[in-house]
């Protein structure tokens, strides 16, 4: 099936002259996205197509309400429900060291939160029952429960597989974040967050209760990895050095960011419960003091660690601490599709350039490499990047990110997809098993796999050039969107931030989103034209007192003040951050209001016209 969409206009960004207007296939729109073309034999030019990106992200929300919703069977896993066969890729399973976590990222921002996420529940609840008869069995402790890097729809509790890809000890923990981030979007909903609590208790008491080992009044992961990835260590002998590659680690970085953010997690819950459902006695109030005290204990604080690089002056963030040699610790597989030494940014919240600009630049620094080193080969891990340049307040390398991964992972149904992949040669005489790169053909029209004739089962749906359709991709495209055109992360529930255009890319010029939710309990209608904040409206749907701070221009002050609904908590006006490379603001006049009364719950994102 093909989709036809009429542009309202095509432009040359120079002039913004109306060239052309035409109807466009979507297959032609993808292949032309990021292409360089001249217009009028002089000047040159990218293709960007804002309104591809629009799209692509509609059907995101599209692909999310269509595979998970409250009477399915399961979450959306790598292939929602579009599976073809029995014999799914990846036996249809759920991943926890990031794909599953991706595939809700943008649920509560896109108004999904009531209506995708209860099977996400369901699973938590059942792979926590699972998992303590796995913590008792497998590690010897009594209390709490333990998950690991892949689950089926049997909520297996289990490592499935070889330590090198299913040993993530951390990985229940992020299921149960992810959960409980989600209902932030809802603060006054205490049936879900009673239901949420005894599991966020039980991962803290499995990790606190004997897993976690103290040395030197520090407390340390291990037997663990960081999901899918190796280290190298260099063995030196009187006639020669060799290498050699581990998976098993302690302490690594996903780990501490993971545990940090759980404790806190745990304790923020539990301060909602009494303070804003006037529930009591509910949690455990030793423990909480324990998580408290446990965040100072993980390693270096539980804070991001730095990696000094002598050569080229620059500083990275540790991946493995303790394991390794010393350019192992820092970048193991510089080009290593998972970012898990980048948790603490996204989806982690210790790292903000309004925080720490030195631990900032860092990640910045440690991003770049990894792109430069054929990162991000996988449509999801695409989609990661994104996330995390627009956490970092980067716009452009918001858009270059978006633009590639729709590029080269989305089929011409905007179906995005998996390549194949290869294992990287250098690494591979030196003995890893986990360093791939991607192994694609430009050309990937998506298609049902042949059914051979001793094969009874069909492979799923799988492109010619072996390229597999993988849901995540596509859900992590709308992530990244949230994250370019308002932030509310910062700060707990009762506290939030609201960051309005932290990363917005220099193409979308002109745009509008409608309906978006923001956490704490609001809905944002935001405009902009010309790179600058046009209109807005923000209203209070929830009945919860907080403080709302807001970052945005200084010119923006008053009418951002007057611009919301519903509201009587504390409002707090702040700056925006000035450590992004966001293209310059153009002169445009002040800014008018515009309310919407009568909120429908349709949600549109329209971000201007294609320049081409």
């Amino acid at each position: 099936t093909r989709l036809r969409l009429r542009e309202s206009a095509r432009f040359v960004p120079s002039s913004r002259q109306d060239i052309d207007t035409e109807i466009l296939d979507t297959g032609v729109r993808v292949a032309e996205l990021g292409e360089e073309c001249v217009w009028q034999n002089k000047s040159k030019y990218l293709i960007m197509d804002p309104s591809l990106i629009a799209l692509s992200y509609n059907y995101a929300r599209y692909l999310l309400v269509s595979s998970s919703r409250e009477n399915s069977v399961a979450p959306a896993n790598l292939q929602g429900v579009w599976a073809d066969g029995l014999k799914a890729p990846w036996a249809g399973d759920f991943h926890l060291n990031i794909n599953l976590e991706m595939a809700y990222w943008a649920a509560g921002g896109a108004g999904l939160g009531q209506i995708s996420t209860p099977p996400l529940f369901d699973l938590l609840n059942r792979l926590a029952e699972s998992g303590r008869q796995v913590a008792q069995e497998y590690y010897g402790i009594p209390r709490g429960w333990v998950a690991h890097g892949f689950t089926d729809i049997s909520a297996d509790a289990r490592p499935l597989g070889e330590n090198r890809w299913a040993l993530c000890v951390t990985c229940g923990a992020w299921i149960a974040i992810t959960v409980y981030e989600l209902t932030e979007f809802e603060p006054s909903n205490c049936t879900n967050l009673k239901s949420l609590i005894k599991h966020l208790q039980g991962s803290v008491e499995f990790f606190l209760s004997g897993y976690l080992i103290k040395i030197n009044n520090t407390l340390i992961t291990t037997p663990t990895t960081s999901p899918e990835n190796s280290y190298r260590s260099t063995i030196r002998n009187k006639n020669a050095s060799r290498y050699i590659w581990s998976t098993l680690a302690r302490a690594p970085a996903i780990d501490n960011a993971i545990l940090y953010r759980l404790f806190q997690v745990y304790e923020e819950a539990c301060a909602r419960l009494n303070d804003n459902c006037d529930i009591s006695n509910y949690c455990d109030s030793e423990l909480v003091t324990k998580a408290i005290l446990a965040k100072s204990q993980l390693p270096n604080h539980g804070q991001p660690q730095y990696c000094a690089h002598q050569q080229n002056m620059t500083t990275t963030l540790r991946e493995y601490p303790f394991d390794g040699d010393e350019e192992s610790q820092c970048l193991a597989d510089a080009g290593h599709r998972h970012f898990s030494g980048l948790w603490a940014l996204m989806p982690g919240r210790q790292i903000s350039p309004l925080d720490n600009e030195d631990i900032a630049s860092a990640a910045a620094t440690t991003l770049n490499i990894k792109m430069m080193n054929k990162g991000g080969h996988t449509g999801w891990s695409r989609a990661w990047a994104a996330a995390l340049a627009a956490r970092l307040h980067d716009g452009l390398q918001t858009q270059t990110h978006l633009v590639y991964l729709i590029r080269n992972f989305f089929t011409t149904n905007l179906l995005a997809t998996h390549p194949p992949l290869k294992p990287i040669d250098a690494f591979q005489r030196q003995g890893c098993t986990t360093c791939f790169e991607a192994d694609f053909q430009s050309s990937r029209p998506i298609s049902t796999a042949k059914r051979k004739s001793n094969i009874r089962l069909s492979e799923g749906m799988i492109t010619s050039s072996k390229d597999v359709f993988q849901l995540d991709a596509n859900l992590g495209l709308a992530a990244a969107v949230h994250e370019a055109l308002a932030q509310s992360h910062r700060g707990p529930v009762n506290s939030i931030e609201l960051h309005l255009l932290p990363a917005l890319p220099p193409s979308w010029t002109h745009g509008h989103i409608i309906g978006m939710r923001i956490r704490g309990g609001f809905q944002l209608d935001l405009h902009w034209a010309h790179s600058m904040l046009s209109n807005i409206s923000i209203r209070a749907l929830d009945k919860f007192s907080h403080t709302l701070t807001i970052r945005t221009s200084p010119s923006n002050t008053q009418f951002v003040s007057n611009s919301i609904e519903n509201f009587t908590g504390h409002l707090i006006l702040l700056p925006s951050s000035t450590f992004s490379s966001s293209p310059p603001m153009l002169s445009y006049p002040q800014p008018h209001l515009t309310r919407v009364e009568n909120f429908k719950p349709n949600f549109i994102l329209d971000l201007g016209p294609s320049p081409k």
